[in-house]
């Protein structure tokens, strides 16, 4: 049954059991309240279970040619997707041994045969009650919270989602450009309706690599990613790609803006800045006795948000941190902007500016160019001025260039994200070898 699936849909329990009398004999006893699949073997029962419309409710036998059932039990619950279908043993093994080991692997109950209609019944009735209330709660609150945090408070692992523990996380910020002028022109339902669009598809992106959504605040996001949703060795990189991935869907949700919003003059240009910062963070249920949020705090969520603002400044899109960097490795590719110092520390964090790895790479020889701009901090001070060079061959309509340092371009038309500030995208100023 689908999450969202209501419950005036039939449930559906899959027989699994080699004896077709025994499958005959379940069957009839089930057809009146839920809808029956049968199997006569492990293999069936997994293509069933792990196709498009899962059963409710999994009776196994033990004692199966090939795959005996402890298997097949075993299977369903390494997979995610069915690892929360309930499984009743439905076996003539009646050993106290037998009966613990199936408990032990993940099942629910355990019935031995000759089986007794009016106690299975009730066992099953029981249990699919059970698992549909659980349904219903992922397909309520799941629309508030990540389900993959309710999938913890009602798994019977509540103590994972609730405690606090500190983490390796990447913590994401995103704000809506032009959200302010556009507030100004929509009406209040025309409004809600076009964030809720533009939060949509930038949501996705987040969801598909990974990351927990952790709020929304007015026109900004805030997400993470960290174990057990995220492995560690991958967060960074997940987090990065989600990014592109939003700005590429952001150049077509542009071309809707004049539609969502009805007008077809003095539409704002609509953008979004992001920040992204790696490191250690405090990940749990954070809040008072009545209401709670699972989030994560410390240092390094103050830097992902400080980086965001920082694209103001530089005129960047997205900027990330040196860490975000490093564990991206190869994921991504990179232009490093500046070094920036944070209000109340005393370490400078370098940020660089990021895009999605060249299908063709190769080096450019004299490096990408870019107006001239001192070196900003995040609270707005001059830190120290950048090296001018003059390109002679570039166009004369850029500005005084300087150097950034040398970086990979795709063969092909570049990534507007990373594209030095006052190129036309896909050009490469030319200039002389150092």
């Amino acid at each position: 049954m689908s999450d969202s699936a209501p419950d005036t849909i039939r449930p559906t329990v899959l027989v699994v059991d080699d004896t077709p009398a025994n499958v005959t004999l379940m069957s009839g006893l089930l057809q009146q309240d839920y809808t029956v699949k049968a199997a006569i073997n492990g293999e069936k029962a997994l293509k069933i279970a792990f196709g498009e419309q899962p059963p409710d409710l999994i009776l196994l036998d033990i004692m199966m040619p090939e795959m005996d059932g402890y298997e097949v039990c075993r299977q369903l619950k390494a997979n995610p997707a069915t690892a929360q279908i309930p499984v009743i043993f439905l076996t003539a093994k009646s050993d106290s041994e037998d009966e613990a080991l199936g408990l032990a692997m993940g099942a629910v109950d355990y019935i031995t045969k000759p089986v007794s209609p009016a106690i299975a019944m009730a066992r099953i009735g029981t249990h699919m009650s059970l698992y549909r209330h659980k349904q219903r709660i992922k397909q309520t609150f799941g629309q508030y919270v990540d389900p993959r945090i309710v999938e913890n408070l009602i798994s019977g692992r509540p103590d994972q989602a609730l405690s606090g523990e500190k983490q390796v996380v990447t913590v994401y910020f995103s704000d809506l450009v032009a959200f302010t002028a556009l507030a100004e022109l929509l009406s209040p339902a025309g409004l809600v309706g076009f964030i809720n669009e533009y939060f949509a598809l930038m949501s996705e992106p987040i969801r598909a690599h990974n990351g927990v959504i952790d709020k929304y605040i007015g026109d900004s996001i805030m997400a993470f990613w960290s174990p057990p949703f995220s492995p560690t060795q991958s967060q960074a990189a997940d987090a990065c790609l989600a990014t592109v991935a939003q700005l590429e869907a952001l150049d077509a949700f542009r071309a809707r803006v004049p539609d969502l919003v009805g007008l077809r003059k003095g539409v704002p240009d609509v953008g979004m800045r992001v920040g992204l910062a790696s490191g250690d963070a405090i990940v749990g249920s954070i809040g008072s006795r009545s209401s709670r949020s699972f989030t994560v705090m410390g240092d390094t969520v103050n830097l992902g948000s400080r980086l965001e603002g920082a694209n103001k400044i530089y005129g960047t899109r997205v900027l990330i941190d040196e860490t975000t960097r490093r564990m991206a490795g190869d994921a991504i590719r990179v232009r490093e902007v500046d070094s920036l110092s944070v209000v109340g520390k005393p370490s400078r964090w370098r940020c660089s500016n990021c895009s999605a790895p060249p299908a063709r790479p190769r080096l450019c020889p004299t490096g990408w160019w870019m107006p001239t701009l001192p070196a900003w901090n995040v609270i707005g001070r001059v830190t120290g001025a950048a090296r001018k060079r003059t390109s002679p061959r570039a166009s004369a309509s850029l500005p005084t260039m300087v150097r950034p340092r040398r970086c990979w371009r795709a063969a092909g038309p570049y990534c507007g994200s990373l594209r030095p500030i006052g190129t036309a995208l896909g050009s490469c100023p030319a200039s002389s070898a150092e």
